[in-house]
């Protein structure tokens, strides 16, 4: 059985590596040329602990392969998988315009029984609306079921999450192709949960919803041990303890960045909006991190008894929204930066991974660069 992935980003390239190390042959697909030519040497543009391992091993075994060709993609390949982005909004919902037009050009090129498999995060109602498009366009007799499959992984330790799955959510209304995609997985996981199209939708959006919820609330505790002298991480530990919260996701700080948190908060926010209902829980979640992202700034001002930055040299450790990741995308960092160059202040950053990263959205802002650290000049843009 082989294997395609539409869209060489992070869960794409991942879920790729992965299944090439059990032995699936896989191919992959992007439109971004310079991407490919760069994967087909062994190149990656993606920062993730042992990933770049894993891609070598299985070049050199001719497990995976990369190429432009979407046809050759889709029809030399049982089972596909789509990755590619969604995006937000203007209006905080999510761009699902590429899934569907690869759902448009992947019926074009039918030429057997296929099994779609959307893993891009997507509204309720998203992989209802992909089948019936890729049904349109399918002019042969042949079956192509689509399933959702959201991802779970964490930058950091996606590898790790893939071999040891906690559950693998499963939606379609065609059994013969969930039974399939639990075969395909049982190496990754023992637990599936076997659904309908829009409840596998929803607990991907949901689980991240609860986590940033989790951190939201650490954080307006963490606020009242401040004023009261309580110690966060002691009444963190406590909490915890109780197996009905769990220690897991109650680490208080700045509050959460990346790339899913932030868009997936404000995407649940939307779909209840569409959906005629206000998601009250969820707003608060993300008007408390929004206050938190810039939590450090005032405790700075307070200890240094000042209104402003004016002739301070402030050091930012770490550029990225977390650890083992060389993505920069909503780091609170740089929201923090921003803020003391508003203030008169001057940034002195370290990163041990991502500075490449900054130096293509930022190059033209950074003053003096050396190894891992750089200093940026004012402004820097939001």
């Amino acid at each position: 059985m082989r294997l395609s992935v539409i869209g060489c980003g992070y869960v794409g390239i991942v879920t790729a590596v992965c299944f090439a190390k059990i032995g699936y042959e896989v191919i992959c697909v992007d439109s971004d040329k310079q991407k490919i030519k760069d994967l087909q040497k062994g190149r990656i543009q993606i920062y993730e602990p042992g990933l770049k391992e894993i891609l070598d091993e299985n070049i050199q075994k001719d497990n995976i392969k990369f190429t432009i060709d979407l046809g050759e993609c889709i029809r030399s390949s049982n089972i596909i998988f789509i990755t590619v982005g969604t995006p937000s909004l203007s209006d905080g919902s999510l761009d699902v315009s590429q899934v569907k037009l690869l759902a448009q050009q992947t019926g074009r090129f039918i030429n057997g029984d296929k099994i779609i498999v959307i893993k891009s995060t997507v509204p309720a109602g998203t992989n209802r609306l992909i089948q019936e498009v890729i049904n349109s366009s399918n002019i042969t007799s042949h079956k192509c079921s689509v399933v959702s499959c959201p991802e779970f992984l964490r930058e950091g330790s996606a590898i790790s999450d893939t071999f040891n799955m906690e559950r693998v959510v499963i939606g379609t209304d065609d059994l013969s192709a969930a039974n399939l995609i639990e075969k395909l997985y049982t190496r990754f996981s023992k637990n599936f949960v076997h659904t309908n199209w829009e409840t596998a939708e929803l607990i991907k959006l949901a689980s991240n919803a609860f986590l940033a919820t989790k951190i939201s609330f650490i954080n307006e505790i963490a606020n009242i041990c401040e004023k009261c002298g309580a110690d966060v991480t002691k009444v963190a530990m406590g909490m915890g303890l109780d197996s009905r919260i769990g220690a897991s996701y109650l680490r208080a700080g700045i509050g959460y960045g990346g790339s899913c948190l932030p868009k997936d908060t404000v995407a649940g926010v939307r779909l209840a909006e569409d959906m005629g209902y206000d998601f009250e829980i969820l707003r608060s979640v993300i008007n408390v991190n929004k206050k938190q992202l810039l939590k450090p700034i005032e405790i700075l001002l307070h200890a240094l008894r000042v209104k402003d930055l004016s002739d301070k040299v402030i050091a930012v450790l770490g550029l990225t929204f977390k650890p083992d990741t060389n993505d920069i995308r909503n780091s609170p960092s740089l929201l923090i930066i921003k803020r003391i160059f508003e203030l008169g202040g001057t940034v002195n950053a370290y990163d041990p991974i991502a500075i490449p990263e900054v130096k293509k959205i930022y190059g033209s802002l950074i003053r003096r660069r050396r190894g891992r650290t750089v200093v940026f000049k004012f402004p820097l843009p939001s």
